[in-house]
């Protein structure tokens, strides 16, 4: 492992984080404030911005960025300038994030991301060298919360933040990286807590093969010194409240319930879900869930719903047709928990248990295609195509997959 950065290497660096800093200003031109958590008397609210709309809170983030890294690990001795530059990116860049914990409008605590494919080249460089894709990942730059608010679930809801917006930038993993200090460095406090510990508990692990070799005027030092930081990583998944089982009968109204709710959304209905409920059994549409056993579970299909707690918010299943052939049916999530990776995880399990099963081909049916447009998108993703009607129904669009 290259310990130390060369002259040049450092004039190139510079160079290519001058390029990075002035592509920042042609990125992501959407706009987004969100407020993503507040505590019970709303005194602490966590809001999420992308795309400058936090620049009129860039000079007390800044602030708050200097008194926290001026301490150790990072013993950083920025000047203001370069170092507001670094935040700004994240501020300005393409498709940047920024979220800002407030106490009655004073930032208290900020964190950064931005796909890795569009940071600093520093952060990039050893993930290039061990042949990774920075396209699959998304970097937090920074996570500083001051000391008396931290032990209240802030971090958690970040990370919560972050695992749903790298979803939906379509990255496979969150990225971090941490200085290295040893055990017995001059300025290590006795009260420290090892943040790897942190990291680790939430399910971050720390790379054997990627390091970033970054230099910075240190406080301890007044010496500009070469470091080297680890790298942490995550894979993606759904929120760690969602479980996912299969389905039993007694579950089942709950579950009409649900897709009725779905349906309701969709189709922009008026009806209450009793009555949507009431206009599908007219028409038998529900047929499947009368005895969930005999048509899935005793019939080499099978059948899974999602739970957020105590609430089932999504499901789906898979329904034989012949001995090579199966329907993927019942794909519903709730409006609120789309975008989280839930649908996905659970259309995974469903193809993998029809690859299991021995099946060679999976059809679906979508029936309203002006309704329907984000679902088939979803199938395209999953690769899924247009078919022609393998069953006689009413349905617009038939769409198959070859597994």
């Amino acid at each position: 492992m290259k310990k130390y950065v060369n002259k040049n290497e450092r004039i190139l660096m510079k160079k290519k984080a001058l390029l990075f800093f002035i592509s920042m200003a042609y990125g992501t031109i959407i706009s987004t404030t969100e407020v993503i958590w507040q505590s019970e008397n709303s005194q602490l609210v966590l809001k999420a911005f992308t795309h400058a709309q936090a620049l009129k809170y860039l000079s007390a983030v800044h602030d708050l960025d200097l008194e926290l890294l001026d301490g150790f690990p990072y013993l950083y001795d920025f000047t203001q300038g370069h170092d507001e530059g670094i935040i700004r990116g994240y501020f300005e860049g393409q498709d940047g994030a920024v979220l800002i914990l407030f106490d009655k409008d004073i930032p208290v605590g900020f964190s950064t991301s931005i796909p890795l494919a569009n940071a600093m080249p520093v952060i990039q460089e050893d993930f290039i060298k061990n042949g990774l894709d920075v396209h699959k990942y998304l970097y937090i730059g920074e996570i500083m919360i001051r000391p008396s608010y931290r032990g209240q679930g802030v971090l958690r809801k970040m990370f919560e933040y972050y695992e749903s917006r790298a979803q939906k930038l379509k990255c496979e993993y969150l990225a971090l990286i941490t200085v290295n200090r040893a055990d017995d460095y001059p300025a290590r406090p006795i009260t420290y807590r090892p943040v790897e510990l942190i990291w680790q508990h939430f399910g971050f692990e720390k790379s054997k093969d990627i390091v970033v070799l970054w230099s910075w005027v240190q406080t301890d030092t007044q010496k500009k010194e070469d470091n080297v930081l680890g790298v942490w990583c995550k894979k993606v998944g759904i929120p760690s409240t969602i479980t996912i089982k299969p389905l039993i009968q007694k579950e089942v109204e709950e579950l009409i319930a649900m897709i009725m709710k779905v349906y309701i959304e969709v189709e922009k209905s008026p009806l209450t879900v009793e009555q949507a409920r009431q206009e599908w059994d007219k028409y038998n549409d529900l047929y499947d869930c009368v005895d969930i056993n005999k048509t899935y579970f005793d019939n080499d299909g099978t059948f899974v719903i999602a739970r957020d707690g105590e609430t089932i918010i999504a499901s789906g299943s898979l329904r034989k047709i012949d001995n090579e052939s199966c329907e993927l049916k019942r794909m519903y999530v709730l409006k609120e928990y789309r975008g989280k990776g839930i649908g996905n995880t659970i259309a995974q399990k469903l193809l993998d248990f029809a690859r299991s099963h021995g099946y060679k081909k999976v059809y679906l049916i979508v029936w309203r295609e002006s309704t329907q447009g984000q679902a088939i998108q979803f199938y395209k993703k999953l690769g899924f195509s247009e078919c022609e009607p393998y069953q006689k129904s009413p349905a617009e669009l038939f769409m198959s997959k070859e597994l």
